[in-house]
């Protein structure tokens, strides 16, 4: 089920303690769930961008933060996070 639909879904409830039960229980763990999704997507998108955008030469970590609006920092540890997930994907592959 969608974060979206176990909202509606907790909110209704009439009775609050199983409202906060819910929200707790169901929603919290979708929305982390979701928000973990989200970086990870977007660590794998800036690290592509920066190796293979701009017409196959790549983008430099300066142009990806200006054009994402963030710290040039915040873009290396997103390209350090997607090698992590990279090395992580090769290990869980080639197996023991």
């Amino acid at each position: 089920m969608s974060v979206e639909g176990l909202m509606e879904d907790a909110l209704d409830s009439d009775d609050p303690l199983e409202r906060a039960r819910l929200l707790n229980e169901k929603v919290l763990p979708a929305v982390t769930a979701l928000r973990q999704s989200i970086i990870t997507q977007r660590a794998l998108s800036v690290k592509e961008a920066c190796d293979f955008g701009n017409g196959g030469d790549g983008f430099t970590y300066s142009q990806v933060a200006n054009t994402l609006g963030v710290s040039k920092p915040l873009v290396q540890q997103m390209v350090a996070l997607a090698r992590e997930i990279h090395t992580l994907r090769v290990n869980d592959f080639s197996g023991p």
